[in-house]
């Protein structure tokens, strides 16, 4: 391109205003610039009034309206927004097909997402997800690895940067494609809901070479299970072991990170500390109504710091097999005797005979069959799946459920259904008491455009990327995401706390994680590369990792290319607003109004056909780069305040 018509390629996108005014009219910058940890809650909630839909044409930030104009989504479209990553329109005919009302038909589809998914590696039962993973053009090496085969090849073999770090790597980019393409939607919110819940800092030096085996082994074939189980298979775990630091808790030196977190963290919550009460001053647990799990007699309301050092103690000899211990260096949890305090213990009002690895396996039973871990666990399902503030109600029936069938082996699956067809669940007041977070919003737009037409694979640290492009491999484009991601604040596994990424909206609506995320949302959907890879700063050659224009061709014939026609595809494509249907609610009329504006550039009128082949200057404006002016169409509709709220 001639330096003339880089100045008029300029001077038009500063004209059209690009993403700029449509960043203005979208989610972003309308709440105040917290971080997720930087401000607390309260005052958050104080200072934040929550998500506003675009402004009318004509108004001022000032005269914004305080209150959402447009329609709510139907229950069907806010149900998928909510229990999957993305909304098509596929998903929701598929949905509607299910039975003759809405209930029916979400009991049918929670009944399919729970006895489909499985946890099988390689995955079965899943033809979209099979079909991305069996390309060889994925480059993925690790996803199947043994947890000895990880620690004979990633950790003992002491390989060079960044090979040790391709089981993390890989994970990462496997819960983006998993979000994106696999039809058991359902399965991987919950996956996304655990990994939190049991957070792992997958970047910790010795937890990056066996995080394929903490995804797969440990976390997945639980999620619908036994959560006594889960936190069992958790516990001795090599990721959360080194993470947490009790791979070297021994009578030595005891170390009660992890006994602080199981107790904090994973079951009763901080909610039911009691510091340094005595124990004699704190109540004992109450049964729950409803419940046939009878407790044991003398069993406390919750822990204190007195529990922690004794959980700490039954936890000693609990490691991995590695240099320092007996079992052959193979990186698998092993019980080493010689490490484990001897003597009686007490927790939680209850006395624990010396038996060594049995110790904490009672210890687990107890959090586990403890009427305030069921409410504590299922408030945080209700929180992800309803909203920041979940009616007690349906918490404490989940809970019921929860603490009823703490030996089942489907409790999880029994907890989640309840959830989901509750009328809490299905109350049109809670929606939009969340927003997404960067994760879901970057997945959530891949889905809604059927995936990137350049696979996610795992980059070559050395290769040369221009000529991979051309070779049909694009490990650009997979290497700038990750780390457009990460710059986002939601990389998959890299939050570095035990606590986990937030999951309220207030903590997600800063500056940082919106505009980072409108970031990336138009990096997926317009990037470049140079044509001479020795002259970077030469001509660009525009690409499309998810080419909008290829869908919108699919989707609207030539003569039905028309402002109003994309902006209608893309916002029923995205939102589930379906404009030809006059049943179906719909985006407010001045909000289409400023995206068809856009989208029309001086067209004559919203119903002038538009070229989608123009990708270069032209001498009519609203002629020229009609492609671009449409990825940042469609990026700005995913950063609608309509989509964010879920």
């Amino acid at each position: 391109m001639s330096n003339q018509g880089s100045q008029k390629r300029r001077d038009f996108l500063r004209k059209s205003a690009g993403g700029l005014a449509l960043a203005g009219m979208a989610g972003i910058g309308l709440g105040a610039s917290t971080s997720a940890s930087a401000q607390s809650s309260a005052d958050a909630s104080a200072s934040l009034a929550g998500l506003k839909p675009l402004y009318r044409r004509g108004q001022q930030a000032s005269e914004a309206p305080s209150t959402p104009t447009s329609d709510l989504p139907d229950p069907a479209v806010r149900a998928l927004r909510r229990l999957g990553f993305g909304y098509r329109p596929g998903d929701l005919a598929a949905f509607n097909a299910l039975g003759g009302n809405f209930d029916d038909r979400l009991e049918a589809w929670v009944d399919a997402q729970l006895a489909g998914y499985s946890a099988a590696w390689p995955p079965t039962n899943d033809p979209a997800l099979e079909a991305q993973l069996n390309d060889p053009a994925a480059n993925f090496e690790t996803l199947g690895d043994s947890l000895n085969t990880l620690w004979q090849e990633r950790v003992l073999a002491e390989p060079p940067w960044p090979y040790y770090t391709y089981p993390l790597v890989e994970t990462q980019y496997l819960a983006l494609i998993r979000a994106i393409y696999s039809q058991w939607q359902l399965a991987e919110v919950l996956a996304d809901f655990w990994h939190t819940h049991f957070s792992v800092h997958g970047g910790k030096f010795e937890v990056s070479p066996v995080f394929v085996h903490y995804d797969r082994d440990v976390i997945r074939p639980n999620m619908l299970g036994n959560l006594r189980q889960m936190i069992e298979d958790v516990t001795r775990s090599t990721a959360m072991m080194y993470y947490l630091d009790n791979v070297w808790n021994s009578r030595f030196g005891p170390n009660e990170n992890y006994a602080r977190e199981i107790q904090e963290l994973h079951t009763l919550g901080a909610v039911h500390s009691w510091g340094f009460t005595p124990e004699g001053d704190i109540p004992n647990a109450q049964p729950m109504a409803g419940s046939s799990t009878t407790l044991p007699a003398g069993l406390k309301a919750g822990y204190s710091e007195a529990d922690v050092a004794q959980v700490t103690l039954c936890l000693t000899g609990w490691t991995i097999s590695n240099q320092y211990t007996t079992g052959g260096n193979t990186g698998e949890f092993v019980y080493y005797a010689n490490w484990h305090e001897g003597g009686a213990k007490r927790v939680m009002g209850i006395d624990i005979p010396e038996s060594g690895q049995s110790e904490t396996e009672t210890v687990l039973d107890l959090l586990a069959m403890h009427p305030n871990t069921a409410r504590y666990v299922c408030e945080k399902l209700c929180r992800r799946l309803i909203g920041d503030s979940p009616p007690p109600s349906i918490v404490e029936a989940a809970a019921t459920v929860f603490n009823d069938q703490w030996q089942a082996p489907d409790q999880l699956a029994q907890v989640v259904r309840t959830i989901i067809l509750s009328n809490e669940f299905k109350d049109a007041a809670q929606w939009g008491e969340k927003t997404k977070r960067p994760f879901e919003l970057i997945a959530g737009l891949m889905r809604s455009c059927g995936g990137p037409a350049h696979k996610l694979v795992r980059p070559e640290p050395f290769g040369n990327w221009a000529q991979n492009l051309l070779n049909g491999v694009n490990y650009k484009f997979s290497q700038e995401l990750y780390w457009q991601m990460s710059n986002s604040g939601q990389l998959p596994f890299d939050w570095v706390t035990p606590d986990g990424f937030p999951d309220v909206k207030a903590a997600w609506l800063g500056s940082t994680p919106l505009v980072m995320s409108w970031r990336v949302l138009n990096m997926i959907l317009m990037d470049g590369y140079p044509d001479d890879p020795n002259n970077p700063g030469g001509s660009w050659h525009n690409y499309y990792p998810v080419d909008a224009t290829a869908t919108t061709k699919a989707a609207l014939a030539v003569n039905d290319r028309t402002a109003g026609n994309i902006v209608d595809h893309w916002v029923h494509a995205i939102l589930g607003y379906d404009a030809s249907s006059p049943g179906s609610p719909q985006l407010d009329t001045g909000v289409r109004s400023l995206l068809v504006d856009f989208m029309q550039q001086d067209a004559p009128s919203p119903d002038t056909v538009l070229d989608l082949d123009q990708d270069e200057w032209d001498n009519t404006p609203w002629m020229a780069y009609v492609p671009q002016r449409l990825q940042t169409l469609v990026a700005s509709i995913a950063m609608l305040a309509e989509n964010l709220r879920r």
